[in-house]
């Protein structure tokens, strides 16, 4: 199974929080600036889309005064990756840095059911990530082991979210909940693997080796995703729960 850390996870949902919504009270970012979009105005889903999409670049720096740290690059201590989908092989990443967030835009999105769902498509072009490893298992068939450093870069991938959502009372105040989410990623048009292994001095096996990684990315792809989302999905419930609580409905989508 998939095991982030708790940092990573924090970190992962935290991302995914103010990439939703971005709001606060005491800092130099002004609270009316971004609950400028109105339910009732024909041009809500694109008002929350464009201001998502604005707040972007600003974010990936880091915003202080909200307590956001930068994300580009994100910073990664470890994650491990064991026995998925009857897969025996396990994968354990150290000192991965990801970079391309900053360029993340939404393309897609539908926030016009609210306070019932809220859907959205994240696109990041350019996906770069690097990171020591180790491995051991046995995929499609062939027996692997290694250890050293990878790097892996995508394009165009995408990130759909759909949130179930509903209103709960709370001190005579209605406050949006998510029920339930569904995170998905969507292959991307590109990607390619680059690795060392110091474990063999067989240069032509890790080249093979790379080769299957390569050509086969799509199925691994669909392979391991399934796990790593299930963790995410119950992150971002969570996180979003506690943060939505924070202030009233009509407050964060007024009328």
């Amino acid at each position: 199974m998939f095991s982030p850390s708790k940092n990573v996870v924090g970190r992962l949902a935290q991302w995914f929080l103010w990439s939703l919504l971005v709001l606060n009270v005491h800092g130099e970012v002004s609270l009316e600036k971004y609950f400028r979009c109105h339910r009732t105005d024909p041009q809500f889903n694109k008002c929350v889309i464009d201001i998502l999409n604005e707040l972007q670049p600003i974010r990936a720096d880091g915003i202080p005064d909200l307590g956001l740290k930068p994300f580009d690059p994100l910073v990664i201590p470890k994650l491990v990756m064991d026995d998925v989908e009857g897969v025996k092989f396990k994968q354990v990443l150290t000192d991965i840095t990801i970079t391309g967030l900053k360029q993340a835009k939404v393309i897609k999105g539908d926030f016009t059911k609210l306070p019932n769902s809220m859907e959205m498509t994240w696109e990041v072009p350019d996906l770069r990530v690097k990171n020591n490893y180790t491995m051991e298992g046995v995929i499609m068939g062939i027996p692997l082991k290694g250890k050293g450093q990878s790097s892996f870069n995508c394009t165009q991938i995408h990130d759909k979210v759909k949130l179930k959502t509903e209103l709960v009372k709370i001190n005579g105040e209605d406050y949006l909940q998510v029920k339930d989410v569904k995170y998905t990623i969507e292959p991307p048009k590109t990607a390619k693997l680059r690795f060392t292994n110091t474990l063999s001095k067989d240069k032509k096996l890790t080249e093979a080796t790379s080769k299957m990684f390569n050509d086969n990315w799509r199925t691994l792809f669909d392979t391991f995703k399934n796990v790593r989302n299930a963790d995410i999905e119950r992150v971002i419930q969570d996180g979003l729960n506690q943060f939505l609580g924070l202030y009233p409905y009509d407050k964060m989508f007024p009328a």
